[in-house]
């Protein structure tokens, strides 16, 4: 099948678009939310499938801890999430360890979110029998559009215990089950844990999610990466292999990996759209000053005031 090249959403040699005023509205409420909280990371990502390259993708977490249970409460509230997913978030408020705050602009939509993640116990790494592995739900995610008249979605997010991370490599590269388009992006996962592992044999930061939402045909997998000292720039050839079968521009790719190559990798995610597209999706640190910046693009803060961005 041949395809039309696609060009990326965010202009060569910036990490960010133009925001919209649906984003730029949300992430003024997501930084005021953010006041006197204990920050605890800033992250980007940049999403890939046949459909193009989306990076408006913009999320911060914080604890939990200390801060008084009736604001945790009304904070969906005060972020427009719809009813039905704020009842949902407060059910699962009582076991969060962090709270994210995200954002998503496409071309066609602005995307707000709100992950809680609950504390488990330390994951088996050990290689188990398939009857021994487990899952446990680590992360809820609620998302609601901003610009468009569509039902909220609830991502749920498993951990997979049970496997070391050879056996984690194993299952990726066979991609058992998943469609034949999402393949290589599950392929590209294996690829770059197993660099990983084999650059620092000691490091036993990764974790394998399985992504699942329940009233979508869409599946995915989350490989965290921190701690893996990894760079996005590893990414390279296989992105632009990708790129090739999806029908991405080259130049747009070669951008891409231009922009984001000395950021840290923190997780990739790979798998099947609710429209059965294939995608990978890797996440990348922001250091102060690139969280920074990206309010400012949105002209959340300004310079005379960025200086009080809350530190991580």
């Amino acid at each position: 099948m041949s395809h039309v090249p696609r060009p990326a959403s965010v202009p060569p040699g910036r990490l960010w678009p133009q925001w919209r005023e649906p984003a730029r509205q949300q992430l003024r409420l997501m930084w005021r939310e953010l006041a006197g909280l204990s920050v605890t990371g800033w992250e980007a990502s940049v999403r890939l499938s046949p459909a193009g390259i989306e990076a408006g993708r913009w999320l911060a977490g914080f604890s939990p801890l200390g801060v008084a249970h009736d604001r945790l409460l009304a904070l969906p509230g005060r972020l427009g999430m719809p009813a039905p997913a704020r009842s949902l978030y407060q059910q699962g408020l009582g076991q969060a360890r962090q709270v994210y705050l995200g954002l998503d602009q496409t071309e066609a939509d602005v995307v707000a979110k709100v992950y809680l993640e609950s504390a488990l116990p330390a994951p088996d790494l050990r290689r188990q029998p398939v009857r021994q592995r487990h899952a446990a739900l680590q992360i809820q995610g609620y998302k609601w559009s901003l610009t468009r008249s569509l039902p909220h979605r609830l991502t749920e997010y498993w951990r997979l215990s049970g496997l070391d991370g050879v056996a984690m490599v194993e299952l990726l590269r066979a991609a058992d089950g998943v469609p034949p388009a999402s393949q290589s992006a599950y392929r590209l996962v294996a690829r770059v844990l197993a660099d990983a592992i084999a650059r620092d044999p000691a490091w036993h930061g990764f974790r394998l999610l399985l992504v699942r939402e329940p009233t979508s045909p869409r599946s995915s997998i989350g490989m965290r990466l921190y701690g893996s000292q990894l760079r996005a720039g590893v990414l390279a050839e296989g992105l632009l292999q990708l790129g090739a079968s999806w029908g991405l521009a080259p130049e747009a790719l070669k951008h891409l990996i231009t922009v984001w190559a000395d950021h840290e990798l923190g997780w990739l995610h790979a798998g099947t759209s609710a429209q059965g597209q294939p995608f990978l999706i890797f996440y990348c640190a922001l250091n102060h000053a690139q969280a920074r910046a990206a309010l400012m693009s949105a002209e959340v803060v300004t310079p005379r005031h960025a200086c009080a961005l809350p530190e991580n």
